[in-house]
């Protein structure tokens, strides 16, 4: 079980180092935990964002500080979690939040 998530991990850091994810045609996935790890510890990346779909599914932005990296990763309910895409030159936008009028 550890060589495959190793292996995984390398496939992970392979498949992100330049190009999204889905044209490299790999399917990273590995349990959160630890694909969050390989990302902090690869090309330094955090959470910045997050949201649950409809379907359960937990979605999340990580960057790393200067936006040099990014990863959109997605998590299913019973825990396995896939890279959907990773690229470089991640920019955010600041919004105010507009509030419902009463």
């Amino acid at each position: 079980m550890k060589v495959t998530a190793m292996a995984a991990a390398a496939a992970l850091l392979a498949a992100c180092s330049s190009t999204p994810v889905a044209a490299a045609g790999a399917r990273v996935c590995l349990p959160r935990a630890e694909l969050l790890d390989a990302l902090k510890d690869r090309h330094g990346e955090q959470p910045v964002a997050m949201g649950v779909t409809n379907d359960g599914r937990l979605v999340e932005i990580t960057e790393s500080g200067g936006g040099q990296s990014w990863t959109i990763v997605v998590t299913a309910p019973r825990g396995e979690s896939c890279v959907l895409a990773a690229s470089q030159r991640w920019h955010r936008v600041w919004r105010q939040p507009e509030w419902p009028r009463s």
